[in-house]
């Protein structure tokens, strides 16, 4: 679940090494499921969880910087173009 939604939120660009940590953990979660060691399974699910959600917040953070940036461009913009008007 968590993987998913953090490939959802666009992780895979904005933060895929956290992602592929995420997605490794849960292989090796369900290979150690195989082998019966439920507690070392149970852990690494746990920490594929955790990755997958700081890779989420971390894709999160970087869209809000990238929009912020955007945001300060266009700002530069439109004071430029008043500018230009008001010397008219």
């Amino acid at each position: 679940e968590a993987i998913r939604k953090a490939a959802e939120s666009n992780a895979t660009l904005n933060a895929p090494g956290e992602l592929n940590a995420a997605k490794e953990k849960l292989v090796q979660a369900k290979e150690a499921a195989y082998k019966r060691d439920y507690d070392e399974a149970n852990r690494l699910a746990e920490e594929a969880s955790i990755d997958a959600d700081y890779a989420r917040y971390k894709a999160a953070s970087e869209k809000a910087r990238k929009m912020a940036e955007q945001l300060r461009e266009d700002i530069k913009v439109l004071r430029q173009e008043v500018e230009y008007l008001s010397k008219q």
